[in-house]
């Protein structure tokens, strides 16, 4: 059953360019992850590699290996599985650009955000701290990251003190810089995979909505016509030049932006029974959106794809 189709004309065809049908993938034979969330992973877009970086099992344990899922081979390989040794982490920040994937921060047992901040080179798979940085800022975790011409912009965070505080780090001059805080709202409390870079435009989603975020005045200005069902978290992802935004935390609406007159749109919900996506990890491919992992009440190793 279709739950839900959107049919767009290009010229005289009519495409299909998005369903909602969950597919279950099943990887290949050899090294399988154990279940987990909240690991901290990122997309690369050039060798269409998904890494993965930690997280909590179902026992509830830190852990510090380090795979990849590749999405053409639909396979895992394991690079190490000790990572960097005693860093290990959940919710950390994560984000690629300049051919790495750099990941910031995370919650320790105690729930405290931490300050680590390594990259693993995606050419080789090797795993490194970042070092001679300037003004790394206190420990976060549970950020929304992006990144846009070699600057990653941190939004946000899982403490009261961080939630209206934007950071960005330029990966080139390896200089933190705040610019944004002392202010009350909005709450930029999504997580990763809430924001998104779109016609070179960036959005990112906060409590109370979806924000336009100017990378050189550093201002957040609220979307028009947004649909009354968005809540703070959910991820933002583009499929075949088309940006949908689905909503976590139980409620999983669907939502399409339309960029030439601004106007958004529900247009379904994912069914997929009891689970909720929240504590997910999600990642677009050219046909479908790509998520790992699983709730607090799973911590599965399902790795599935929306298309």
């Amino acid at each position: 059953m279709i739950p839900f189709a959107r049919i767009l004309e290009y010229g005289n065809k009519a495409k299909v360019l998005f369903k909602g049908i969950i597919q279950q993938l099943t990887p290949g034979a050899g090294y399988q992850p154990v279940g987990r969330n909240n690991t901290c992973s990122a997309l690369c877009t050039t060798n269409n590699r998904i890494y993965f970086f930690g997280g909590l099992n179902a026992g509830g344990t830190f852990l510090n290996d380090l795979f990849y899922y590749d999405m053409l081979l639909n396979r895992y390989t394991q690079l190490s599985s000790t990572g960097l040794g005693a860093y290990r982490s959940a919710a950390m920040s994560y984000c690629a650009a300049d051919g790495y994937v750099y990941c910031f921060g995370g919650a320790n047992a105690a729930n405290q955000g931490q300050t680590q901040f390594f990259r693993i080179n995606v050419s080789t798979g090797a795993m490194a701290l970042v070092t001679g940085d300037t003004n790394r800022p206190a420990g976060k975790f549970s950020q929304t990251v992006i990144c846009k011409n070699n600057e990653l912009f941190f939004f946000g965070g899982g403490s009261t003190a961080d939630r209206q505080v934007i950071t960005k780090y330029n990966v080139t001059t390896k200089v933190w810089t705040v610019v944004r805080t002392g202010v009350t709202s909005p709450d930029l409390i999504g997580g990763p995979n809430c924001a998104i870079v779109y016609n070179d435009k960036m959005y990112v989603a906060a409590n109370d909505g979806l924000y336009e975020f100017n990378t050189t005045s550093y201002i957040l200005t609220k979307m028009p016509n947004q649909p009354a069902s968005f809540t703070s978290g959910g991820y933002s992802f583009v499929i075949r030049g088309d940006w949908y935004f689905m909503n976590n935390y139980g409620t999983n609406a669907l939502s399409k932006y339309n960029s030439a007159d601004g106007t958004w749109s529900v247009v379904g919900t994912i069914n997929h029974g009891t689970e909720l996506f929240s504590g997910w990890n999600g990642y677009t491919d050219e046909n479908g959106f790509v998520l790992f992992g699983g709730a607090a009440n799973e911590r599965s190793t399902r790795i599935r794809k929306i298309s």
